[in-house]
């Protein structure tokens, strides 16, 4: 099967959802890059052209707030991949 950028975008759309009813915290944009990682690795070799790139965006969210996004940005990001 390979993995789109529509489907990674509804994932994402129902991870950021998942995360604010279960953790029942604040948004929390590193959670949602270990969650990228882990898709990647699931899907390496065997993803739609670009998808790589576009999956690095939620990925870097891991790696510091430089690359944070806004929970609203992150919403936007995933329904243009829609």
């Amino acid at each position: 099967m390979l993995y789109t950028s529509r489907l990674f975008a509804a994932e994402l759309l129902v991870e950021v959802e998942r995360g604010l009813v279960q953790l029942d915290s604040a948004f929390d944009p590193v959670r949602l890059g270990h969650w990228a990682t882990g898709r990647y690795l699931a899907y390496v070799g065997r993803m739609e052209e670009g998808l790589a790139d576009r999956m690095q965006t939620i990925q870097l969210l891991e790696d510091g707030p430089e690359f944070e996004m806004s929970i609203d940005q992150i919403r936007a990001f995933a329904k243009a991949m829609l």
